[in-house]
């Protein structure tokens, strides 16, 4: 009996930890209409001398993308809010198909 319950602690605490490492978005929304939400806003800020380090989604992989959107609401300041979940979930669809593992790059190579 305290082996069965031994074991069903360790797989929850498991799944636990799956869920927690999995992304807020997910990478069902529209990668293209990503595309143009990024440019439109967030690319004002995250270019080459902007005011927010340029941003290219195949230099990381789906992996660091994912982190990075985990954190997203807290290394923003105001103009984030502003943006939809929808539009949220278009852009890190975006990001993770064109990631460095992403989708489009399966076609490189």
């Amino acid at each position: 009996m305290k082996k069965k319950l031994v074991l069903l602690v360790i797989a929850l605490v498991s799944i636990c930890f799956a869920v927690s490492a999995a992304s807020a978005y997910s990478a069902t929304g529209d990668f293209k209409k990503g595309k143009t939400s990024f440019a439109t806003n967030c690319a004002t800020c995250h270019k080459q001398g902007g005011k927010a380090p340029a941003l290219n989604p195949s230099r990381k992989p789906i992996k660091d993308w994912t982190e990075n959107f985990n954190n997203i609401k807290a290394k923003h300041k105001g103009a984030i809010n502003k943006v939809s979940e929808a539009t949220m979930t278009d852009i890190y669809s975006y990001f993770h198909y064109n990631a460095a593992d992403g989708q489009a790059m399966k076609g490189c190579g």
